[in-house]
């Protein structure tokens, strides 16, 4: 039986896959638009304004194909630059996820409304994140599979071959993603919600990408070992 530290072994020693031009488009992606962000955030009480929805757009569009290109070469694509059919359902996915994600954010937040404190607000986006991360567990192989240039088609055969690993898998996710997701996180609220120096965003930004891009890196490769485990072959 296939445990939650196996999974997280598995996943760690294949980071070097990613490369090095992987991982500096990954560091580039994800510093870029920290700064991006930070810069155009709206002082706390403020509406946001277009230039913000412009960067959320950009960030949006930009982690997605960061997502893909990491993905894809943790799955040993040659093509992980390329722009083609398997990034654009990748995408699709991305999408459908991140509406989902959205959704049981806004049902927590009904349910049980942050305290008015930083550590309120992180703590209710770190519950949310861990929820949906758990809900949507089965998706990580999806990533991997889509990423490979599997076909829609081929994404209920992957479900079914998950079957008995989500444990394992929930874990990996729970003891690999989360904590730099939970750093990640907290450097991102204390960027929009504190008054700061254009070098202290610099530095924040920096910092928040390094784990950005673990956090990134680690659950991509989750979804790749998921990828392999429901591509096993049915024992006899």
């Amino acid at each position: 039986m296939v445990t939650a530290s196996a999974v997280m072994r598995a996943a760690v020693l294949s980071l070097g896959r990613i490369g090095f031009d992987g991982l500096a488009a990954l560091l580039l992606v994800v510093i870029g638009t920290n700064l991006l962000d930070f810069l155009t955030a709206p002082a706390p009480g403020a509406t946001p304004d277009a230039a913000f929805a412009l960067a959320a757009i950009v960030r949006i569009g930009s982690v997605i194909w960061i997502g893909y290109v990491v993905q894809a070469k943790l799955v040993g694509s040659r093509a992980a630059f390329l722009i083609g059919t398997a990034f654009w359902r990748f995408a699709a996915l991305q999408i459908a996820a991140l509406l989902g994600m959205m959704l049981v954010r806004l049902i927590i937040l009904r349910i049980a409304p942050p305290a008015p404190t930083l550590v309120g607000e992180w703590t209710s986006n770190l519950v949310g994140l861990a929820i949906w991360g758990l809900l949507s567990i089965r998706l990580l192989a999806w990533n991997a599979g889509l990423a490979a240039d599997a076909p829609f088609g081929a994404l209920g055969a992957i479900w079914r071959g998950q079957s008995g690993h989500d444990g394992a898998i929930a874990g990996a996710f729970i003891g690999l993603a989360l904590p730099p997701a939970a750093f990640h996180l907290a450097l991102t609220l204390v960027a929009v919600r504190m008054t700061m120096s254009p070098q202290s965003h610099v530095t924040i930004a920096v910092l928040d990408g390094l784990f950005s891009a673990l956090q990134l890196a680690l659950t991509c490769a989750i979804g790749a070992v998921a990828l392999r485990l429901a591509s096993r072959p049915e024992p006899r």
